[in-house]
Parts: structure tokens; C-alpha cells; sequence
């Protein structure tokens, strides 16, 4: 009973700064980056049912990274739709 997992626009564009912003200092943290987003997306398909954190949305962080990854899960659907990739060491009123 695996979720499939649906990436918005937005959720995009924030996982291509970050891994811009993680190549400027090093490929191999870029890399870490993406490996640590795909352990959560896998851990999500199999279990999405986290933290609501507002309404129906949920958030999951990322191990060791200032990131959390904000999503909704339509059950009957079998679908995760991650809404943003936040870093959390922006502004707080960015907070999503």
C-alpha cells in the first residue's frame, strides 16, 4: 500500500535552490541533500501519517539539514502532495 508522491511547482523551485545553493559550497553536499529528500520521500510512501501541522497539512524534516518538507495526504487517492521544501533558517513569517 505504497503512496505515490506528487511534487508542486513551488516544492520544485525549492529543491532547486537548495541543491544550487549546496553545489556552491560542495558537490558532495548537493548530493547529500538530494540523497536525505529521497530517504523522506521514500519513508512518506510507505508511512506518510507525521505531525499535522496546520489543518491537513503535515511536515517531516530532513536528517541533519535545516529543511522540512511539507505535504498532504489524500488517503483515498493514495497520493502525497509535497507542497514546499522549507529551510528553516530563513525568516519565520516565509514559513509556509
Amino acid at each position: 500500500m505504497a503512496f505515490d508522491i506528487l511534487v508542486s511547482p513551488i516544492a520544485e523551485r525549492n529543491i532547486d535552490d537548495a541543491i544550487r545553493y549546496y553545489k556552491i559550497y560542495s558537490p558532495s553536499a548537493a548530493k547529500n541533500f538530494r540523497k536525505k529528500l529521497f530517504d523522506v520521500f521514500k519513508s512518506l510512501q510507505i508511512n506518510p501519517f507525521f505531525t499535522v501541522k496546520y489543518r491537513n497539512v503535515r511536515a517531516v524534516p530532513l536528517k541533519k539539514l535545516p529543511y522540512l518538507v511539507f505535504f498532504e495526504i489524500y488517503e483515498e487517492e493514495q497520493m502525497i502532495n509535497i507542497i514546499s521544501v522549507f529551510c528553516t533558517h530563513q525568516n519565520p513569517e516565509k514559513y509556509p
